[in-house]
């Protein structure tokens, strides 16, 4: 799978973008916006770095389309963020300042498409996520908040069949989207099908997937289905690899793992609290990447830029994702309930060095531990 865009998810055009939003919200600008040049002064960047960020926020409608001779000039539309609109709690497993650089970018570029509509965003936090039986702690959670929809980030299958039952108008980002209910977010499940068949294109069949307090438990469907139609031999305790909160709670796992007969050669992970414990344990015991193992991440993240070897992984678009979620919320909150509605958001791979052909020699000097696989 490829894409003809491998920018870097950050780069300076949608880094000016972000800038020439946050101060469109904040009244600093508009509603005709200075020219290129004084722009790009204002931001220290050039013309045509200014002139692509235009672009983007031409299309993404916060301005109006370009005129000759004339000063750009912000929709209208983001006029009526002073005005009353829907009110929309976040639900989260955690709070934001512990959630990923990544996530709380995305959650920052997504509260200013709202706020363009008026819409008034709040947070909460909930232990529900890591429970099996979620609805007690959900009912007492939500008994007092009442906003005109609910924005559920990475639900649990549990978390789901609540919200499901009881008919809350929400709208659920990241999960496992087997429901009937509003939901968007990446295609994880083909991006996370495209990675197994990649990785046993090359030639592996020892490939684990890392799960986090049971963060990306929808993906163990898909990855299964890769391996068994490839006719490699799937056992869940071996192929997921599930550890829990503290990255000292993985470390016997790996270790354990990579002292058994059959050491694994290939890793996908979801999400970089998957990747730099990963990472961590394997740099310690002298397993190098893609010498010894490879790995594939699903998700970007700002962090990537600053590992080495660079990591393969895949990615979207957020700003067609924050569009997409935009949309449901409005709908949902005009019709006051839920609606069998899906916006998956295509995931393009972007090529690293973290990935090749499985080592025939492959062996690790920790003690064999015997193991029937």
């Amino acid at each position: 799978m490829s894409h003809p865009n491998t920018a870097k998810p950050r780069s300076l055009v949608r880094q000016v973008v972000d800038m020439i939003r946050e101060r469109i919200v904040a009244g600093v600008l508009g509603p005709a916006l200075p020219g290129e040049e004084e722009l790009g002064r204002l931001f220290d960047v050039s013309r045509p770095t200014v002139r692509g960020a235009l672009e983007i926020l031409e299309t993404e409608g916060v301005l109006q389309a370009a005129q000759k001779g004339v000063a750009r000039k912000v929709s209208n539309s983001w006029f009526a963020r002073d005005k009353p609109g829907a009110a929309v709690r976040f639900l989260l497993s955690q709070p934001m300042h512990e959630m990923t650089a990544g996530f709380q970018a995305g959650v920052r570029q997504l509260r200013l498409r709202f706020l363009s509509y008026g819409v008034q965003i709040s947070f909460q936090v909930s232990s529900a996520f890591r429970l099996k039986n979620p609805g007690r702690v959900l009912a007492k959670d939500l008994a007092d908040a009442t906003p005109d929809v609910w924005i559920i980030m990475d639900a649990t299958p549990q978390i789901e069949a609540w919200f499901g039952k009881q008919q809350l108008p929400c709208v659920f980002v990241g999960g496992s989207y087997h429901h009937q209910l509003p939901r968007a977010g990446g295609d994880g499940d083909q991006a996370i099908r495209d990675a197994t068949n990649s990785l046993m294109d090359l030639g592996h069949e020892r490939i684990i997937y890392l799960l986090h307090n049971a963060y990306g438990v929808q993906m163990i469907q898909p990855f299964h289905a890769s391996l068994t139609a490839r006719g490699v031999a799937w056992k869940d305790s071996y192929n997921v690899l599930r550890w829990q909160d503290d990255p000292a709670n993985l470390f016997p796992l790996l270790e354990r793992l990579f002292a058994s007969a059959k050491p694994p050669t290939a890793f996908i992970t979801l999400g970089i609290r998957n990747l730099l414990p990963l990472l961590t344990w394997t740099g310690q015991h002298g397993i190098r990447v893609p010498d010894d193992i490879s790995i594939i991440e699903i998700l970007s993240d700002p962090m990537l830029d600053f590992i080495y070897p660079p990591i393969t992984h895949y990615i979207f678009r957020h700003d067609k994702l924050n569009q997409a979620v935009v949309k449901l919320v409005l709908r949902v909150a005009q019709a006051g309930q839920p609606q069998d509605v899906a916006a998956m958001i295509p995931m393009f791979l972007v090529p690293g060095r973290s990935v090749a052909p499985p080592r025939r020699d492959w062996g690790h000097p920790l003690p064999v531990i015997s193991d029937d696989r």
